[in-house]
């Protein structure tokens, strides 16, 4: 049986305010554009095949045949997608919404914020363009919460957890050798 490692990771806004909100990425940013729309099931559908395959995101149980679940996570009136722009071109996107822990809780005030997703077009790592995009969600996401969390498989990307750590954010748990829990009958569609 296949196992994965579970990073958790987190930024709180003080540790952001203290240092990476004074040192924001600019470089071709006159290139880079983002913007929220609704996130409408068939787009982010549509977005796990397109960035996610690779990475089997689309064969997690959390998307795979579990379309009431998702449609009510993106319903929920916390949930955001961005989508990511170069020279209009759309070339990635962000997946935020409340962590599934707190969806249903009645905390006050949680003031914390899931990045569920986050997914750069691979062609166009390399660039910085991760950089700037994460950077714009940081400063939008800190306008109204006081802590964004990730959680990141060993089977993403190996760069993506030191990426993660140079944007300030730090481990905060590990889960080792869980199961591996892909479907691996067949994908979702769009």
């Amino acid at each position: 049986m296949n196992t994965f490692t579970n990073y958790h990771l987190a930024l709180s806004k003080a540790d952001y305010e203290s240092g990476l909100a004074s040192t924001r990425y600019k470089e071709e940013s006159d290139k880079l554009s983002y913007k929220m729309v609704l996130p409408i099931y068939k787009k982010v559908q549509s977005l796990l095949l397109r960035y996610g395959s690779k990475w089997s995101w689309d064969k997690r149980p959390k998307y795979y045949k579990n379309s009431a679940a998702l449609k009510k996570r993106l319903n929920h009136e916390e949930t955001r997608l961005f989508l990511f722009y170069r020279d209009g071109k759309e070339i990635g996107y962000c997946l935020v919404s409340v962590p599934e822990k707190l969806r249903n809780s009645k905390a006050e005030n949680p003031h914390i914020i899931e990045i569920e997703n986050i997914a750069l077009d691979y062609k166009e790592t390399g660039n910085g363009y991760g950089r700037f995009f994460l950077q714009e969600v940081f400063a939008d996401l800190f306008k109204t919460y006081d802590t964004i969390y990730l959680s990141s498989r060993s089977t993403n990307h190996s760069g993506v957890i030191p990426f993660y750590l140079r944007m300030g954010m730090s481990i905060i748990h590990i889960e080792k050798n869980l199961p591996d829990d892909l479907v691996i009958e067949e994908k979702i569609t769009a």
